[in-house]
């Protein structure tokens, strides 16, 4: 289905997972060339980076569905609605049905998603209630650091 590639280097590990969608696959046209690379630097930073390119005007949405355990004992330190996180996001996008994004933007101010300030994940999401989410983020690499101070884990999306 994809093909992979490990990129070794003095500075960082990668994995390069791409393919290439046909015109029409799934009702989209276009050959669409695609890849995400994983990344794991020396910073112990892990990086995604995702590219694409089509033949014809199209539609994509590339997006990550991967559940990171940050807790220091990895699996064993519990559920993921224990652990704290906060988001960088002033508004998001409410999704309708099949979880597909109105387009609307609305305010986190008062909402579930209002992750502006250091939450613990389960005070906000339930188990009943967690779904896809699509948050607008607001500020810049600069501010991320200098708000987040020492902490030592954090998730940065390019």
């Amino acid at each position: 289905m994809y093909q992979a590639e490990c990129i070794e280097d003095i500075e960082c590990d990668s994995i390069v997972f791409s393919r290439v969608s046909k015109d029409m696959e799934q009702g989209f046209p276009g050959n669409l060339n695609y890849s995400i690379t994983y990344t794991w630097n020396d910073a112990n930073e892990l990086m995604l980076e995702y590219q694409a390119i089509s033949d014809q005007d199209t539609v994509i949405n590339m997006t990550n569905h991967c559940y990171f355990n940050l807790g220091i004992e990895g699996y064993r330190s519990g559920s993921v609605l224990d652990q704290e996180m906060q988001i960088f996001a002033n508004a998001y996008t409410p999704v309708g049905a099949g979880l597909i994004p109105t387009g609307e933007i609305r305010s986190v101010e008062g909402t579930a998603q209002d992750f502006r300030k250091m939450h613990k994940i389960g005070d906000k999401i339930s188990k009943s209630s967690a779904d896809d989410r699509f948050f607008r983020l607001t500020i810049c690499h600069t501010e991320r650091t200098k708000k987040c101070g020492k902490r030592s884990k954090y998730v940065e999306l390019f």
